[in-house]
């Protein structure tokens, strides 16, 4: 029985320090649209770029929807771009359901066999879980539970403590309202070195393999953001890298 919606929503802020909509961002919204054949998807965002061509042509794919970026939950202030973002995720989700993928998430297969449960979450480490990829039937408890402990979670001074420290606090609290998978199934590839932009067949291979059944991969935007901001079409047509092996497909005629 399918359980969480087969819509996918992405949040796009505009905001102090936020980043340009870039061209993995767009393959992000394609590979969505290619291997899953959602029903939907929705931007969502509070200013809509203009003159950026990336964002253009995703929009085509997209419904694009407005939404208020957050300034305070419950008294407590939201300093960053990033942590409004990670509000409205949890308040989409509780009222519409479906699938939040961050914007750098890119789909290599199907995910239809992930939506029978109410809600599923994924290790990014073994000690964390990632807020950046979440399927949920519309008004679940559990993420009920995590909005409510936002305010107080938000004042650590641990960067994103609310978000991928509290789902394990949380999931080992509520354990039957959450299913949690491990990392294998969309982070099989770690920070440890940028696997995707290597050359060498040989480690090519090896990482295929790390992969393996994968649904998604985290590409990890901001991070290698130095290395990751080259990556465009004629990138992935002209280098033998592992992201050209895994997404030139997304490539447009």
């Amino acid at each position: 029985m399918v359980l969480v919606p087969n819509i996918i929503h992405f949040i796009w802020l505009t905001g102090p320090k936020s980043r340009e909509f870039s061209y993995i961002n767009y393959l992000a919204v394609r590979a969505a649209g290619l291997c899953q054949l959602p029903e939907q998807i929705i931007i969502w965002t509070n200013d809509p770029p203009k003159g950026n061509v990336w964002w253009d042509k995703a929009a085509y794919y997209c419904d694009i929807r407005s939404v208020n970026a957050p300034d305070f939950i419950n008294g407590t202030p939201i300093k960053y771009v990033q942590y409004q973002s990670d509000v409205l995720r949890l308040e989409i989700l509780i009222a519409h359901g479906g699938v939040f993928m961050d914007s750098d998430m890119l789909l290599l297969r199907p995910i239809d066999d992930l939506m029978g449960e109410p809600l599923t979450l994924f290790e990014e480490s073994p000690s964390s879980i990632a807020n950046g990829l979440i399927f949920a039937a519309p008004n679940s408890p559990f993420l009920r539970h995590w909005l409510s402990a936002l305010p107080v979670a938000m004042r650590s001074p641990v960067w994103a403590y609310h978000a991928v420290v509290l789902p394990v606090e949380l999931s080992h609290k509520y354990p039957d309202l959450v299913r949690v998978m491990d990392q294998s199934h969309f982070f099989p590839l770690d920070l440890k070195r940028n696997y995707l932009l290597e050359e060498d067949p040989k480690q090519i291979e090896d990482s295929v393999q790390r992969i393996g059944n994968a649904y998604g991969i985290h590409v990890y935007e901001t991070y290698w953001r130095d290395y990751i901001k080259g990556v465009d079409e004629d990138f992935l047509l002209g280098r033998d890298t592992l992201m050209a092996h895994l997404f030139r497909r997304l490539v447009e005629d």
